[in-house]
């Protein structure tokens, strides 16, 4: 394939009108980042498609709702928009599940450099760059009702590469079509890259995680093409807000300040990681022992947790400790030839219903009760996570109790 290399950003995702999630506990600082992570996180794209001075930008979908945001949202999208334009960099930007061309504001109208595709079969449009054709983008809108449909985006061979821009999920086997080089597919918050030979599958992810079942880093991709080498695919953060789950393993000699010692130098290893991100850490303690023992039974868990926010929580960048548990497993019922305790009872049982339970359903425990409605959601757990974090302190309380070893702290 012939052709001028270039380089071009693919984002999606942005959820302008999504802040991150915040418990109770959570501090003010911190609060007032969360609600404008998405913001900020929208402006670091924008500023990396302009220092890497990106041919085009492509936006597959789900970028903001403007019901939700007010006119903040449309009105920060169009300056973002305008530096671009400024730069001389275009917009091709393809509609997701809110953000469909009908729901943009009919009075604020949009830069020129910004290509918005209809719902109607996809649009051709043909990139130049000093004249000359560089790429060719195609995209439509997904109909609410109907799968991506990958026969629709077949196009005839070019000179150029052709990129499809597209929001929804489809199966990636079924991306084979002629005439497309890279698919540029909006509409998972997780980063995926599904094939990069013959042609490029990939999903950017969202800029911006909103809670602890996103954690990691976020960002776009930035994509360099070169007619002898094809696409080379880079990741870019973007986050200044982020989730991150962290197991401490302890052992049985591992005590109390060896434990604070640990906690302390995985946050120092986080900051220096990302020194402008701020961070939102639940503490896993994984292992066994006495230590353990005081961490799941006492009012040990709560100190550190009190101990991490008073260290880590008061000065840029942040780093608030959500939560601090103890995983074990399950314990195992002895294996007893003669009548079994309550406890092994107690114990087989935990380990049948997990075995044959899809759903754990909770809600027949609040019949009766004026707050059954409200509760429906929480009382039904589907999230195999949540599940297996719900049989083992089940079965972990169960065992302490039938041992007689009661609920006194240590």
């Amino acid at each position: 394939m012939a052709g001028t290399p270039f380089c071009f950003l693919h984002a999606s995702d942005f959820h302008l009108e999504q802040p991150g999630t915040a418990g109770i506990e959570t501090p003010e600082p911190l609060r007032e980042a969360m609600l404008e992570s998405p913001y900020r996180a929208a402006e670091r794209v924008v500023d990396l498609a302009l220092a890497h001075q990106a041919a085009f930008v492509v936006l597959a979908g789900d970028i903001l709702d403007p019901t939700w945001t007010g006119p903040r949202g449309p009105l920060f999208l169009r300056e973002q928009f305008r530096r671009l334009a400024d730069a001389g960099v275009t917009v091709y930007w393809v509609g997701g599940r809110c953000d469909p061309p009908e729901l943009w504001p009919s009075l604020l109208r949009l830069p020129d450099n910004v290509r918005r595709f209809s719902r109607s079969r996809p649009e051709v449009h043909l990139h130049e760059q000093g004249g000359a054709p560089i790429a060719r983008v195609v995209g439509a809108v997904r109909h609410k009702k109907r799968r991506v449909r990958p026969r629709d985006f077949r196009q005839s061979p070019a000179e150029v590469p052709t990129i499809a821009v597209v929001y929804g999920r489809t199966d990636p086997e079924k991306l084979h079509v002629e005439g497309i080089d890279y698919w540029a597919l909006g509409g998972r918050h997780r980063r995926s890259t599904f094939r990069t030979s013959p042609e490029v599958v990939h999903y950017p992810g969202t800029p911006q995680g909103r809670g602890p079942e996103e954690p990691g880093a976020h960002g776009c991709t930035l994509v360099w093409w070169h007619p002898e080498r094809g696409f080379r695919l880079a990741f870019f953060a973007a986050d200044g807000l982020r989730w991150q789950t962290e197991r401490i393993p302890v052992h049985s000699r591992t005590n109390r300040e060896a434990l604070e010692t640990l906690l302390r130098g995985r946050v120092h290893a986080l900051r220096q990681s990302a020194p402008m991100v701020d961070w939102m850490v639940d503490w896993v303690i994984v292992g066994e022992g006495p230590l353990v023992d005081r961490l799941r039974r006492g009012r040990l868990a709560a100190e550190l947790l009190e101990q991490l926010r008073r260290e880590f929580a008061q000065e840029k960048p942040f780093c608030w400790s959500n939560s601090l548990r103890v995983s074990q497993e399950i314990p195992k019922p002895a294996e007893t030839e003669g009548t079994p305790s309550l406890r092994d009872v107690f114990l087989r049982l935990v380990q049948q219903r997990q075995n044959e339970t899809e759903t754990v359903d909770l809600s027949e425990y609040a019949e009766g009760s004026s707050l059954a409605g409200q509760l429906g959601s929480i009382l039904s757990v589907e999230d195999p996570r949540l599940q297996n974090q719900l049989w083992q302190e089940s079965a972990l309380l169960g065992a302490d109790l039938l041992e007689g070893e009661g609920m006194l702290g240590m």
